[in-house]
């Protein structure tokens, strides 16, 4: 309603806007990486594969010192050449640690056809790898699944609830919670959640109350 988007400049506060990633498309290799001054580095490691080049792009790669803020930009590229090259047993197992990296989420278990749909536990994995993702339509099959045989699951009713929400489904994030929050009324996050999305409704009085309970529930909180 507002046309706001997530980092919103005009409206976060400064704290926020520090720690806001900036992200570009990169031409070569498709990818959404971060943008940085190291763009020409990636430039030359892509014209050196371009020219057949493999070990010296491969090379100049591995050059790039794991605390570096571009160790997982420069895994990204590894994989991409790994996988131009028919490595791709080794492409994934980078691409995995890539996406670690980046977003600080052990993406070891990335669904694959071997995955046990018995499982809650490996079903509740999948949904939640594809919410990092940001695929909300695919977390909610994984999430649904896994309530099915687990229906009581007070930590997939809660990213369920948040996978509705991303997906503007306010009323329906908000049914979600509530269940989650009768099991489990002690956790915070529920609870500011909950106001999270009575706000977007417009509830805002229910959403303080909520915001409060969060609060008495984790005082140290400085997001909620």
């Amino acid at each position: 309603m507002f046309d706001l988007n997530h980092f919103d400049k005009e409206f976060s506060t400064e704290h926020v806007i520090s720690g806001t990633p900036t992200y570009l498309i990169d031409e070569d290799s498709g990818m959404i990486v971060p943008a940085s001054d190291a763009d020409e580095f990636f430039d030359d490691v892509s014209y050196l594969f371009e020219e057949g080049k493999i070990d010296e792009a491969l090379s100049k790669l591995d050059a790039v010192d794991e605390n570096s803020p571009e160790y997982g930009r420069a895994l990204f590229y590894k994989a991409m050449i790994l996988g131009a090259s028919c490595d791709e047993d080794s492409a994934d197992d980078l691409l995995n640690q890539a996406l670690s990296a980046e977003f600080g989420e052990d993406f070891s278990g990335i669904p694959d056809d071997d995955m046990d749909y018995d499982d809650p536990d490996e079903l509740f994995a999948a949904g939640l790898f594809w919410y990092n993702m940001d695929d909300n339509v695919e977390a909610l099959q994984f999430f649904d699944a896994s309530l099915k045989i687990r229906p009581n699951d007070a930590e997939t009713l809660y990213y369920k609830s948040l996978s509705l929400a991303n997906l503007n489904e306010f009323k329906k994030a908000l049914e979600v919670i509530d269940k989650a929050i009768k099991i489990d009324s002690n956790d915070d996050r529920f609870w500011n959640d909950k106001g999270n999305f009575l706000t977007r409704l417009n509830h805002i009085s229910k959403a303080e109350k909520c915001f409060n309970k969060a609060l008495k529930l984790n005082p140290t909180d400085s997001i909620i």
